[in-house]
């Protein structure tokens, strides 16, 4: 996922407040109910419901200000309604996801789960619903999908 800042000269923000988010995130049926795994990512990484993520990269505020689009040394998360809008997009084309995400096993669950950018973190938002940070607190798992080889549940 890439995040469009729309400028190199649209610069960071520190969150004053909490600031509530969504990410679309996963876990194969056999992780039980409280394992979620990112999406999109290329390390196997497994969080729970309280955890904080980091990005892998430590790249600088002032690096990450002079990019126009972002990609890596942050997370990726989005206001509710885009993230409702991609989490259907993604539990109807679940095929597309096991086709390129190799570690997809054919029974897994797509999760909506609701996030805090915690207050003083490096953040930046933009027009199309999508935030960047420097860590986001992993809050509540609000909908779930199966997709596997049963029928779907939400």
């Amino acid at each position: 996922m890439c995040f469009d800042k729309q400028s190199k000269l649209f610069k960071h923000s520190v969150s004053d407040h909490y600031i509530e988010c969504y990410k679309i995130m996963y876990c194969n049926k056999s992780d039980g109910d409280t394992t979620i795994r990112p999406l999109i990512f290329h390390r196997e990484l497994k969080y729970e419901v309280g955890d904080t993520m980091y990005p892998f990269i430590d790249l600088d505020i002032s690096e990450l200000d002079k990019l126009g689009v972002v990609d890596g040394g942050v997370i990726h998360s989005y206001e509710l309604e885009r993230a409702e809008s991609e989490y259907y997009h993604v539990c109807k084309n679940v095929t597309h996801y096991h086709t390129f995400m190799r570690r997809w096993s054919q029974d897994n669950y797509i999760k909506l789960v609701k996030c805090v950018i915690p207050k003083g973190t490096a953040y930046w938002c933009n027009f199309k619903g999508e935030y960047i940070s420097k860590k986001l607190v992993l809050k509540e798992i609000i909908r779930q999908t199966y997709c596997g080889s049963e029928d779907n549940n939400d």
